[in-house]
């Protein structure tokens, strides 16, 4: 894997580690079942695979905490901060099909667009970059301006 990759796995891997830990019931999984398990299974074969995998176990994680409350997600967060691990609100916002497909478009096409952009940007813990955050607020700019918000 290229280094980039490499960091990326390194990073997902320890969001995966804590969150299981914490928030799946793992104990009365045999040890070669656990998700931590079986991605290390993978890595020693192909870490392209391995780095799939992780993406796709951190995805259901991201998953199974949508519904949590924002106090509970800033709480985990600065916990995660601690151990020196991406925080779920960054872990969120980059895999957002819907943030990334608005992103990359760079404008909001419809109300329900407008309010996930519109939490983003509400969300100090979402961790965009000022950059992302200065784009997102144009793309508000542009929308509202539109008259297109009810």
């Amino acid at each position: 894997m290229k280094r980039k990759a490499d960091n990326e796995y390194d990073e997902l891997k320890r969001f995966l580690c804590f969150f299981t830990e914490r928030f799946m019931q793992i104990d009365n999984l045999p040890a070669e079942h656990r998700p931590i398990a079986m991605i290390e299974a993978l890595e020693s074969k192909n870490k392209t695979m391995a780095l799939r995998g992780v993406r796709q176990a951190v995805n259901d994680c991201i998953e199974m905490a949508r519904h949590w409350e924002t106090q509970k997600v800033e709480t985990i967060d600065e916990e995660l901060i601690t151990h020196d691990t991406v925080t779920l609100s960054e872990l969120r916002r980059r895999f957002s099909k819907d943030y990334v497909k608005i992103s990359r478009r760079g404008k909001i096409n419809n109300e329900t667009e407008y309010y996930l952009i519109k939490s983003m940007l509400n969300d100090a813990s979402s961790g965009a970059t000022s950059e992302e955050r200065q784009s997102l607020q144009e793309m508000i700019f542009d929308y509202e301006q539109k008259g297109r918000i009810h």
